[in-house]
């Protein structure tokens, strides 16, 4: 558990880092300081990097307490998942990831090798696996552990953005909807075991890089985003102000996992589904004239609907409502 990884940090004084420098030092075995758009590497007040003219940049917060819980997530995992929801924006706009910066605020309980043995091997396979390079960053001590993100890419030939929609466009989303939610659920109720792949895409989710890549190739595709908030709100995001949509899930097109949470829960599948947060799938809106390639193109693919000129947002007939909001939290309606 990384509580006792914590504990250990505390009573093993060899296992904590002395310094800040030592502690660069270390990182530095992990993400290399050169690389074919690096100018200056990490070590002076700032990076000089190469970019490709017009760059695609995001951040995002990954906070204890908030975001993850460690209880249940490795540092493998806070570590993978902190970069991979980044990663996660930069394909959903039809770029690809250059590079980051990491800001780190850090606990007495974590500053240890241990742990950050761990937490970096979680971003450095993606890292390497995408070629992306860490620019550099901040660290501080806090209350709580934090991971600040910065990520830049370079756009494709297309730029996708939301609300680019027609009227008549097919709605299709990469890949499953409502594992992270079951996840989630079934390692705060300690009942992990019985939804392995459930826990999997809410602690080391799936990023569609490779769909993202096949995606952007295909003319008739309108507009594109990620699902981090349940597609129930997502939708109202991705869709063109005075349009609406229609969508038809068949629970037969759920994953099992999925379908067994809600039942447990004793509620509907679909809905179950719609309001769950961090999917990470990608969601977006095709002419109906190319749908056909774009389900050849990208193996998983499923259409759920279409987008409508009648404003009114509908699941298998009935209203939409609820999904992942960061002030409110889960709501259905």
């Amino acid at each position: 558990m990384v509580g006792d990884i914590g504990l250990m940090c505390m009573s093993n004084k060899l296992d904590r880092f002395g310094s800040e420098e030592e502690f660069l030092k270390f990182l530095d075995t992990f993400f290399p300081n050169k690389g074919k758009r690096v100018v200056i590497g990490r070590g002076d007040d700032c990076s000089l990097i190469k970019t490709p003219g017009k760059i695609l940049i995001s951040s995002d917060i990954f906070l204890e307490g908030v975001h993850f819980d460690k209880r249940y997530f490795s540092p493998y995992a806070i570590g993978y998942k902190s970069l991979a929801v980044n990663i996660s924006d930069i394909i959903s706009m039809g770029g690809r990831a250059l590079g980051f910066n990491m800001c780190l605020m850090l606990t007495k309980r974590d500053s240890c090798r241990e742990f950050f043995n761990d937490f970096f091997n979680g971003m450095k396979g993606l890292c390497d696996k995408y070629d992306i390079y860490l620019a550099g960053g901040d660290i501080s001590f806090a209350q709580k552990f934090c991971v600040d993100i910065t990520i830049w890419g370079e756009p494709g030939k297309r730029i996708f953005q939301r609300k680019r929609s027609k009227v008549g466009d097919k709605i299709f989303i990469t890949g499953p909807i409502g594992l992270s939610r079951a996840g989630l659920i079934a390692l705060s109720q300690g009942i992990q075991g019985n939804f392995p792949e459930s826990v999997e895409a809410h602690l080391t989710p799936y990023i569609p890089v490779k769909e993202a890549e096949k995606i952007v190739k295909n003319p008739y595709v309108n507009t594109l985003m990620d699902v981090s908030d349940g597609i129930f709100k997502d939708i109202y995001r991705l869709i063109r102000p005075g349009q609406g949509a229609e969508l038809e899930i068949p629970i037969k097109e759920l994953h099992n996992e999925v379908i067994e949470m809600a039942c447990l829960l004793k509620e509907d599948p679909v809905v179950f589904a719609g309001i769950g947060g961090e999917d990470y799938v990608l969601m977006g809106s095709c002419r109906e004239e190319g749908i056909y390639s774009l389900k050849e193109e990208v193996p998983g693919l499923l259409v759920i609907g279409r987008v409508t000129d009648k404003g009114k947002f509908l699941i298998n007939g009935q209203q939409i409502k609820g999904g992942f909001d960061h002030f409110g939290g889960m709501t259905n309606g």
